[in-house]
């Protein structure tokens, strides 16, 4: 990327230009042509996560088989997270997503036929192939994430990533409500068999652009184990990176839960039915929507480390109102605010890594970052739930709201390396060298972005990226 696609320009005064710059990410090509595409696929894979677990409880009538269809969807992309990510760094990013998503749709259809063509009812067999999904899905997530980093400028990053995560929380919000429409309609076959066809709108988006994504396969050497130590020797030298992911790790434990945690507000503190608990869960899908313009120019004006801090500590502050009120209306109103600081809090965190991160490193520290961040869902979830049972759930929602707050002030006003203004971090090729060097070095290269330009596809020399990264210039 060029030095020129560094420096930001800061958005024209007026609300209109503003909101309108707020979404620049979109004026480039091919990030434009991806972002429509991941949001129709996106939005047919959620048929599949909507019926699969009717279709389980329809065969067998157990909450726990239907609550192992979860465990199938997370822990195998744990699993394969770290090897997406060395892969990412190793090959072609675009070219493994699109070897993914393939695979993602290949399992589907195995799913329709198992079902329809075949009239398997044996719940392994089910959980197996959403099992096989999830390994897909998992090689996917860290080449995806970086892959934004080559399809916009670096001054566009920020806007990137919010539009990327717009795009996930606009599919979670309409995939439900087709996959109710389908099933009531057609069945559980149509909805499989559409939801595989889905794949096909990211598929025909990837073999449509025209950008070449930065190779540094020749600056990653050793096997995957080399490579996956690399990564976790790398994070724990460069402290803004490791900043970012213990603030994930604190979403996951503290803030996480509360989305389960809506069923139960519904029946136990509001004393609403199946419908209020709907317009809770869409209060917190609103949040993020409409608020992603505004999130995608917050680093134009605040530095990234006031960004992630406020958002967090406006998570934990909605938290709080949560669990000191009984009015259903303020637990609207408040969890339309979490879920915008949770978008808010997320893609910051993810833009910051990438702001830090080496380019032959990205692919697995965001591996890294992406398998202790959904290992805290399961450890917040048991742990608050715990804190529910014993005293309500309102004390389990007030525990993390605090949490999260004290977390920040810790880390705001305690001196030492691991703090929040090593979010403001320089990209680390500039630093010159407190981050280790691979364990088995290339000969006679530099660990630089050079590479070839994400915008232009040609090539650009390494120094293009040694000048001061400008992120936060006004």
């Amino acid at each position: 990327m060029s030095t020129a696609s560094a420096v930001k320009t800061s958005p024209k005064k007026g609300g209109l230009r503003t909101f309108i710059y707020s979404l620049r990410a979109l004026k480039h090509r091919d990030f434009r042509i991806f972002w429509i595409g991941a949001l129709l696929t996106n939005t047919g894979k959620f048929l599949t996560a909507i019926a699969v677990p009717i279709v389980l409880y329809q065969i067998t009538g157990s909450a726990v088989i239907v609550g192992l269809a979860t465990t199938f969807q997370y822990v195998p992309g744990v699993i394969m997270g770290p090897i997406g990510g060395a892969l990412a760094d190793k090959i072609n990013k675009r070219k493994l997503i699109i070897f993914a998503q393939f695979g993602m749709m290949a399992s589907t259809l195995l799913m329709w036929a198992a079902w329809t063509l075949f009239e398997v009812r044996e719940p392994s067999v089910i959980l197996c192939l959403v099992g096989l999904i999830a390994v897909f899905n998992g090689l996917t997530i860290p080449a995806w994430a970086a892959f934004i980093n080559d399809l916009v400028p670096r001054g566009d990053l920020m806007s990137g990533v919010t539009l990327n995560s717009l795009q996930n929380n606009i599919a979670k919000a309409m995939g439900p409500a087709l996959a109710g429409v389908l099933l009531l309609a057609f069945g559980v076959n149509w909805a499989f068999l559409i939801s595989a066809g889905s794949f096909l709108f990211v598929i025909a988006a990837l073999f449509a652009l025209r950008t070449v994504p930065v190779n540094y396969a020749q600056q990653v050497r050793g096997n995957f184990f080399v490579q996956t130590f690399d990564a976790g020797r790398y994070t724990w030298a460069s402290k803004g990176i490791l900043v970012a992911i213990l603030l994930s790790v604190l979403i996951g434990l503290a803030g996480n839960p509360i989305y389960g945690f809506t069923v139960v507000l519904g029946a136990e503190v509001y004393g609403v039915n199946a419908g209020g608990v709907g317009a809770l869960n869409l209060a917190l899908g609103l949040g993020a929507i409409f608020s992603a313009p505004i999130v995608a120019g917050l680093n134009d004006t605040f530095r990234m480390s006031r960004v992630i801090g406020g958002s967090v500590v406006l998570y934990g502050v909605a938290l709080l109102a949560i669990s000191l009120s009984d009015s259903f209306l303020v637990g609207m109103i408040a969890l339309t605010i979490l879920g915008a600081a949770a978008l808010a809090s997320l893609s910051a965190i993810n833009t910051a890594i990438q702001y830090i991160v080496a380019g032959h490193m990205r692919g697995r520290v965001l591996g890294l970052r992406h398998v202790v961040y959904t290992l805290s869902f399961p450890v917040g979830a048991v742990a608050l739930g715990t804190v529910a049972d014993q005293w309500g759930v309102q004390v389990a929602i007030m525990i993390g709201g605090l949490a999260m707050i004290a977390v920040v002030l810790l880390l705001s006003v305690v001196p030492g390396t691991v703090r929040m203004g090593r979010l403001d971090d320089p990209h680390d090729d500039q630093t010159g060298s407190e981050i280790p060097a691979p364990t088995v070095p290339s000969t006679n290269e530099k660990a630089t972005d050079g590479g070839t330009s994400t915008v232009t596809g040609q090539p650009e020399p390494a120094e293009a990226t040694s000048e001061k990264l400008v992120p936060f210039t006004r």
